[in-house]
């Protein structure tokens, strides 16, 4: 599958035609492809560690983009307390 996207978002390339949107399209059939035991940010470290087209086009650039954003950390959201936390005691 992600050689197909690569492939059409390389003939939009070609054609001079923008490719952001479908860029962002591709990336996100990309994730919904992968089988359910692989994470997205594994495969996403996977496929760049691989890459071999130095000098993509605009769309094959903003997919490669995407799939950058998807090998960073986003650390789990902490509770800060909430309500009982914000609360004066006198």
């Amino acid at each position: 599958m992600f050689s197909k996207i690569v492939a059409g978002l390389a003939d939009l390339d070609d054609a001079g035609v923008d490719g952001d949107a479908a860029a962002r399209a591709g990336f996100l059939e990309w994730v919904f492809t992968l089988p359910q035991d692989v994470r997205p940010r594994q495969a996403a470290q996977d496929v760049l560690s691989h890459w071999e087209d130095e000098n993509p086009g605009p769309a094959v650039s903003a997919f490669r983009d995407h799939l950058k954003a998807a090998t960073r950390y986003i650390p789990t959201p902490q509770r800060r307390g909430g309500a009982a936390g914000r609360r004066v005691v006198h």
